[in-house]
């Protein structure tokens, strides 16, 4: 195996794990917001005339709501900001191959429109998708979606709580 083999390898091996990472925060971040949402749910059902404690205990839970989406926004952050980086280091490394070297050791993530990058790449895929393609770069919808979903949750959160 040559040194770019290796090199592409450990590229494709770290954004795999810190994908990974992204998926485990955010499953573990949902499960502990259904468990919330439904502790709250069955205070609400439970309680006919609200009381001082009903009122605290949905306070109490909207705050560990608000928490836990503040807590899981940094974690994901740093995971973006590590696979931004690893692109970054490959998109150098490919600004200095051939093309038929670009063909054997493609981008890694898609995160990029290598139509701007290279004037002699041609988009290889279905041509109705190819305005979503440019979009999907010029967006970067990709790594906004990953925190933006703590943020739907602590917006929910704070207006629960508002409710009080």
């Amino acid at each position: 195996m040559s040194d770019l083999d290796d090199t592409y390898k450990y590229v494709c091996d770290c954004i795999v794990h810190e994908d990974s990472l992204i998926s485990l925060r955010l499953n573990w971040f949902l499960v502990i917001q259904g468990l919330l949402f439904s502790a709250y749910a069955l205070s609400i059902k439970n309680s006919s005339l609200p009381s001082i404690n009903t009122c605290h205990f949905q306070r109490v839970i909207s705050g560990m709501g608000i928490a836990t989406s503040f807590f899981v926004l940094p974690s994901i952050f740093s995971t973006v900001i590590a696979i931004k980086n690893l692109e970054a280091f490959w998109r150098k490394k490919q600004l200095k191959m051939s093309k038929d070297q670009r063909e054997k050791y493609p981008f890694v993530t898609g995160g990029v429109n290598l139509k701007r990058e290279f004037d002699d790449y041609d988009y290889m895929g279905d041509k109705f998708l190819e305005p979503f393609y440019e979009w999907q770069y010029d967006s970067n919808l990709a790594f906004v979606t990953p925190y933006g979903i703590p943020i739907v949750f602590l917006c929910a959160w704070i207006y629960l709580m508002s409710g009080l």
